[in-house]
């Protein structure tokens, strides 16, 4: 199978350093209520409750730094968008940590618009019908699936990017009908 369009996720450096300064508030919230319920607080109110503290504490820091991990991982290993070609019929594959993950054939693509809000972007195909094949809602991997709105989203794939599929496929799509 040879793939002529691939495209992978691109993460905006004002994406990333929104996350970070995001998730360093939230981890110092988490070390600084450590550090003052443990110095000001008397031994026996921590007795009882120390150790919930401690897990609100925790709670905290993982959520701030959390995001700004994911990301990072999608850095290293980013989604893909790849055209393939199935008993000679043309089509996209979604590849979502280097595995296959969606399969989209050209003349199911209603249209394919670009999402351009800085902290989340990317490139959403709109399907003229639910593939079977495919689940309901899916929230994952930075791929969002909805199958009321006949909707699949995938965040971080740059303007760039979604100018190549979308001359991609319309121009098949085209060439088929032609």
């Amino acid at each position: 199978m040879s793939h002529c369009l691939h495209v992978r996720t691109a993460i905006s450096s004002f994406c990333l350093k929104k996350n970070l300064f995001q998730g360093f508030l939230y981890a110092l919230f988490g070390t600084l209520l450590l550090i003052f319920s443990g110095t000001f607080l008397p031994l026996y109110f921590l007795q009882p409750l120390g150790w919930l503290l401690y897990l609100i504490a925790f709670f905290f820091i993982t959520y701030g730094l959390l995001p700004y991990r994911q990301l990072t991982r999608l850095q290293n290993c980013p989604n893909e968008i790849k055209e393939g070609l199935k008993v000679q019929e043309a089509h996209l594959q979604i590849w979502v940590k280097g595995h296959p993950q969606i399969t989209l054939d050209f003349p199911s693509i209603k249209a394919i618009y670009f999402l351009s809000d800085p902290l989340r972007y990317g490139v959403v195909f709109q399907l003229k019908n639910w593939p079977p094949y495919l689940p309901a809602r899916l929230k994952k991997n930075f791929v969002q699936i909805d199958a009321k709105k006949k909707k699949i989203f995938c965040f971080y794939f740059s303007k760039r990017s979604f100018e190549e599929i979308n001359k991609l496929v319309f121009a098949k799509t085209e060439s088929a009908s032609s």
